[in-house]
């Protein structure tokens, strides 16, 4: 009899780990539930759930170019932090865990300190001013990062802005890293790691509290932050090549490789559940790998997070013109409930909005995709551009910028698990 039990003891928790398995066998691409258009104003935007609220954070080109931060429910403009002008390209990430930076030197508030702060808001963007141009100059504008790419100025730099302050009208500003000349820099994604844990455990590498991926180029694509006190102001060390390329492309000597892929418009997180470094970003098609090391060839292969809606033929990427998320019926075409509602109300959001009913006219590419869950938990809202970027030569047609909005269930890190639900 008792082995008998003891039998019975190992097929149950054989069964239930087939049951779990099975459960979390259920694709990501599968149980992302889309809301419709966030909204068609903005940039290079993050999501951020901060003090329990719901944000954008955005890239803007007005007369500088600079962030702003915007009420993800009505569109609001919260704040637009004077110390980014000249800058672009922006990302941005929450850290929820207990933290006290001192913000006593803020270049927008120099006598400012938050009062309670319990979580951090992050913001990086690389030194473009895409409101200035001058002949000659590379087309994304003018600036530090288009001076370096001709061996001038002191090198092209990310800056950093951080705030504790619940009402975000608090910011400190400096450089987080520059880059030897003569590379540039676009875009960066940034995540942190969990208090106390310090990533992989490979030769080489330093331990770290958070990771950055540049699009910039294959010998320096990946930076770490070396510190351990929870702020991302300071202690960044740009990798070797050996811990972040793939065999270079000529043909695209600017932009940044890990493992093999172009890391345009990158956003990163490194997820404890499975303990991989998870890199997803694109210019056409948002594709997703991971890494155990962010050693070089270490990277998965890629996973299709989203496309455009006017890929030919039909079965070559997830979304098409015969998709049925791409269809006037699906949820993708509509403007997306309780989001940005002044902005759709307003006359640009009712001059954009006729877009979203043709979008396999127009939709050749999809870019700058991130996500954020709610400090932890879930609902996941992963968003992503669609555009015309990838458009075939022939296209003389029109089409608008919308940020589409999608929810998973799940918190951030089991949504990411989800689109690898082999074994960890």
């Amino acid at each position: 009899a008792p082995q008998s039990r003891s039998i019975m003891a190992e097929l149950t928790a054989a069964l239930v780990t087939i049951a779990t398995a099975a459960s979390a066998a259920v694709d990501g691409d599968a149980v992302r539930r889309h809301e419709g258009a966030w909204t068609s104003a903005q940039l290079c935007s993050s999501p951020v759930w901060f003090h329990n609220k719901l944000y954008l954070v955005s890239s803007r080109i007005d007369n500088v170019s600079h962030f702003c931060v915007f009420d993800g429910a009505t569109g609001a403009t919260v704040t637009c932090p004077p110390s980014s002008n000249g800058h672009f390209f922006f990302s941005a990430v929450v850290d929820h865990s207990a933290v006290d930076h001192d913000l006593s030197h803020s270049s927008d508030q120099p006598s400012a300190r938050s009062s309670n702060p319990t979580e951090a808001l992050w913001v990086f963007g690389s030194a473009w001013d895409r409101a200035q141009h001058r002949e000659g100059e590379p087309g994304w504008g003018t600036g530090p990062c288009a001076d370096a790419i001709e061996g001038k100025g002191p090198g092209c730099h990310v800056g950093v802005w951080g705030t504790t302050d619940p009402l975000l009208q608090e910011w400190t500003f400096t450089t987080a890293v520059t880059l030897p000349k003569p590379f540039t820099v676009a875009n960066v994604g940034v995540s942190m790691l969990p208090p106390g844990n310090r990533g992989a455990s490979s030769p080489g590498l330093p331990g770290h509290q958070g990771y950055m991926a540049l699009e910039a180029h294959d010998t320096v694509s990946i930076a770490v932050n070396v510190n351990a006190d929870r702020s991302l102001f300071q202690g960044w060390e740009l990798l070797p090549a050996n811990y972040t390329a793939a065999p270079r492309n000529p043909k695209v000597p600017s932009r940044g490789y890990a493992g093999g892929f172009e890391l345009a418009c990158p956003s990163t997180r490194y997820n404890p559940l499975d303990r991989y470094y998870y890199v997803f970003g694109g210019g056409v098609d948002i594709q997703l790998r991971r890494s155990r090391t962010l050693g070089a060839n270490s990277w998965s292969e890629p996973v299709l997070m989203a496309t455009g809606c006017a890929k030919h033929p039909p079965g070559n990427s997830r979304y098409n013109w015969t998709d049925p998320a791409c269809r006037p019926s699906s949820n993708m075409t509509r403007v997306a409930p309780g989001y940005f509602t002044e902005f759709w109300a307003s006359s640009e959001g009712v001059k954009a909005e006729p877009f979203l009913s043709n979008l396999s006219a127009w939709d050749y590419g999809t870019s700058d995709a991130d996500f954020c869950d709610q400090g932890g938990v879930g609902p996941t809202r992963f968003i992503y551009e669609q555009n015309w970027q990838g458009k075939p030569t022939h296209f003389d047609g029109k089409g608008v910028t919308f940020y589409q909005v999608e929810l998973f269930d799940g918190n951030e890190f089991e949504f990411l698990s989800s689109f690898f639900p082999a074994v960890h």
